[in-house]
C-alpha cells in the first residue's frame, strides 16, 4: 500500500535539520483543524461545503468549547448558528412538504440547538425543539409506521432507511439524556417505539441491515448509528439490554475492521465514489465510529473500546489529515487520499464533527490518545 500522503506531508513539514522527524499527535491534528475551521467556509450561521452535518456539529462544538473555556467568540458563533437553525425549523414548521424536503437538516439542526442549550443554559429555543421533534415523530409514524421507507433522497439512498430511522431515535433520546423536562418520558417512549420497529425490520440476529431488502450486506452506517442510539437509551433508562445489544453490534462490525491499515471500511459510498477495491473509508463514518466507541468506553470501562479509538484516530490522523492546510479530507480510496476530481472531496461539516468528537473524548473520558 502506498504510504499515507498526509504522513509524507507531515514528515516534510516537521523534519529537523538532521533529517529526524516527529510523529504528529492527535492534539496537533485537533489544533490545526480547529484553526482551519474558524476561517473556512463560514458565513451567517452556516458552513459550506456541507451535507447538513455542520448544522449539528458547528453550534455544538462552539457552544461546548465556548462555555467550557470562556471564549466569547466561540459563544457568539454558536449563537449565530443556532439562529440560523431556528430559522430553518420555523420555516418548515408550517409545511409538511418542506419539513420532509429538509428532514436531515432539521434533525441535525435540532441536535445542534440541543447541545447549545445544554452548554449555555439558554433554553429559549426549547419550544421550537419540541415542535420539530413532535412533527418528525408524527411524520415517521403516519407515513411509514415508525420505520422510514418508501422515500428516495440523498440520505435514504446513501445511508439507508435503518440509519435515517435510527437518527430519529437519537434525536428523541438525546433530548432525554440532556434535559429533565415534562417531555422527557415522551421522548424515551418515542425512541423505544422507533428502536423496536428497527428491530422488527432490520435486525437479523447478528447485525442491523442497511435496508430489509439487502439481507446479506454488512454496512458500517446502520450498525454504528444504532450503537449510538442504543448506548444513549441505556444512559436514559438504565436498562442493561440496550448496552448489551450495543456491544453485540460492535462484534458484528468487526469484519469491516481493516487488516492492512488502521480504520474500518465504509462500503456505503464506495461504488458512488468510484472505488475499485474495498480499500475505502470515509471521515464521516469514522467520526460516528469514534463517537460510538467512546460511548461504549464510557459506559463499560472496557479497554478494548479505548484501543479501537486509538486505532481509528491513527487512520484519521495518518491517512486523511493534511497538516499543510489543516483539513481532514473526505475519504481514503484505493491506496490514496481523496482528490478534487472525486465526486466528494472535502466537507467542513465532517471536520466540525471530528472536532466535536475529539472534544467529547477529552471531556468525558478525561483522555485523548497521542
Amino acid at each position: 500500500m502506498r504510504h499515507p500522503s498526509s504522513v509524507l506531508l507531515a514528515m516534510a513539514l516537521l523534519a529537523g535539520s538532521c533529517g529526524e522527524t516527529e510523529r504528529p499527535t492527535n492534539e496537533d491534528m485537533a489544533k490545526s483543524v480547529e484553526e482551519m475551521a474558524w476561517v473556512e467556509g463560514y458565513a451567517d450561521g452556516q458552513w459550506e461545503p456541507d451535507w447538513d452535518d455542520a448544522a449539528f456539529y458547528g453550534p455544538a462544538f462552539y457552544a461546548r468549547v465556548g462555555w467550557q473555556d470562556g471564549r466569547e467568540d466561540y459563544r457568539q458563533r454558536a449563537r449565530e448558528a443556532v439562529e440560523h437553525n431556528l430559522g430553518v425549523l420555523r420555516e418548515a414548521a408550517g409545511s409538511s412538504d418542506r419539513f420532509l424536503e429538509n428532514m436531515t437538516e432539521i434533525l441535525y439542526g435540532t441536535l445542534g440547538i440541543m447541545d447549545y442549550m445544554a452548554a449555555s443554559g439558554d433554553t429559549a429555543p426549547m419550544a421550537d425543539v419540541d415542535t420539530a421533534i413532535d412533527t418528525a415523530n408524527t411524520m415517521l409514524h403516519v407515513l411509514s409506521n415508525d420505520y422510514m421507507s418508501g422515500m428516495s433522497n440523498y440520505a435514504m439512498d446513501t445511508y439507508g432507511p435503518t440509519t435515517v430511522t435510527a437518527m430519529m431515535a437519537i434525536v428523541n433520546v438525546q433530548y432525554a439524556v440532556l434535559f429533565d423536562t415534562p417531555r422527557k418520558a415522551d421522548r424515551i417512549a418515542s425512541a423505544r417505539t422507533i428502536l423496536g420497529r428497527i428491530d422488527e425490520e432490520a435486525w437479523d440476529g447478528t447485525k442491523y441491515l442497511f435496508a430489509p431488502d439487502r439481507p446479506d450486506w454488512l454496512e458500517i452506517y446502520p450498525n454504528i448509528v444504532m450503537m449510538i442510539a442504543l448506548v444513549r437509551m441505556y444512559q436514559a433508562t438504565g436498562e442493561a439490554p440496550f448496552l448489551e445489544r450495543a456491544e453485540a453490534v460492535f462484534d458484528a462490525i468487526q469484519p469491516l475492521r481493516c487488516t492492512d491499515r488502521p480504520g474500518y471500511r465504509s462500503p456505503y459510498s464506495a461504488e458512488t465514489m468510484g472505488a475499485q477495491t474495498d480499500d475505502y473509508s470515509t471521515l464521516s463514518a469514522m467520526n460516528y465510529v469514534l463517537f460510538a466507541f467512546s460511548l461504549l468506553a464510557q459506559e463499560t470501562g472496557k479497554a478494548v473500546y479505548r484501543d479501537e479509538i486509538v486505532f481509528v484516530l491513527d487512520f484519521v490522523r495518518e491517512y486523511l489529515w493534511v497538516p499543510a492546510d489543516g483539513k481532514v479530507y473526505h475519504h481514503w480510496m484505493d491506496g490514496r487520499l481523496a482528490i478534487p476530481t472525486d465526486p466528494e472531496y472535502y466537507c467542513i461539516g465532517c471536520n466540525l464533527q471530528l472536532l466535536y468528537v475529539l472534544w467529547w473524548i477529552r471531556s468525558n473520558l478525561d483522555w485523548l490518545p497521542e
